[in-house]
């Protein structure tokens, strides 16, 4: 089963055109696919897979490679600059905090993650390699994901919506049909770290970091503004997109009016 997969077709884009469906598909991770699954990646003529998750996390659990689909680690953090960027390692490195104070204090904060795509230099230019990749792709479907297809996934798929013309709200309306997936795993995640020993305080902040919330996106946008003036800029100076390269992609993945 593949958790949290939709297709961003549909969308209303510039000049009221809509996506395409079929062209640009999200999930969470693909460790667990079946015979169906893998069929209904056939089916839908999907033969890119990006996976943007950290080396580690790959490792740990691999996606399942589907013969004639090109599957790359487009992962979008320097893992070797951040510890605990995976469940197990941030686990680890909480527990082993001799306070609640700093058990408390090594929780990742969210919002700092997510305007990191645009302020750190390493994952500035990893999300513009693959910003490229999906807008330059133009033979077949491609699926993005990450481990719950919410976080850096959600912040690609915002991009390319943005790029394709969709509205703002619109963006944060797909963005947020990830909070079931979200809730489900969170709450797992809490119960898990209550089961070794932390305090309901801890297990109620460490849910947030698995959690979802407009903000967290909403953060995304402003620091691509506050860094670069309009998200406009962004998109020209840093993806390094051209007018003629949107027009030309918007073309290609819009309906026709």
């Amino acid at each position: 089963m593949i958790r949290n997969l939709r297709d961003i077709g549909g969308m209303t884009g510039a000049n009221g055109r809509k996506i395409k469906k079929g062209f640009f598909f999200r999930s969470a991770v693909l460790d667990k696919l079946d015979d169906e699954d893998i069929k209904w990646i056939r089916d839908n003529n999907i033969n890119l897979v990006l996976d943007l998750r950290t080396p580690t996390e790959e490792r740990l659990r691999p996606d399942i490679k589907v013969e004639g689909v090109t599957d790359i680690n487009y992962y979008l953090q320097d893992e070797n600059a951040r510890k605990g960027l995976t469940v197990k390692g941030l686990r680890a490195l909480i527990l082993s905090a001799q306070t609640e104070e700093e058990r408390l204090a090594l929780v990742p904060d969210m919002k700092q993650l997510y305007a990191e795509m645009i302020t750190n230099d390493f994952s500035r230019k990893r999300f513009a390699e693959v910003i490229k990749t999906i807008v330059n792709h133009k033979d077949g479907a491609v699926l993005i994901h990450c481990t719950s297809g919410k976080d850096r996934t959600g912040m690609t798929a915002a991009l390319i919506c943005t790029i394709l013309g969709v509205s703002r709200e619109d963006i944060f309306d797909d963005y947020l049909r990830s909070l079931e997936h979200a809730e489900w795993e969170s709450a797992i995640m809490r119960e898990s770290f209550i089961d070794e020993g932390a305090s309901e305080a801890l297990a109620d902040k460490l849910k947030s970091f698995f959690a979802l919330d407009r903000e967290y996106l909403e953060t995304f946008f402003k620091a691509m503004e506050d860094n670069y003036g309009t998200t406009d800029n962004y998109i020209k100076e840093v993806i390094g997109l051209s007018d003629s390269d949107i027009e030309e992609f918007r073309n290609r993945v819009l309906e026709n009016e």
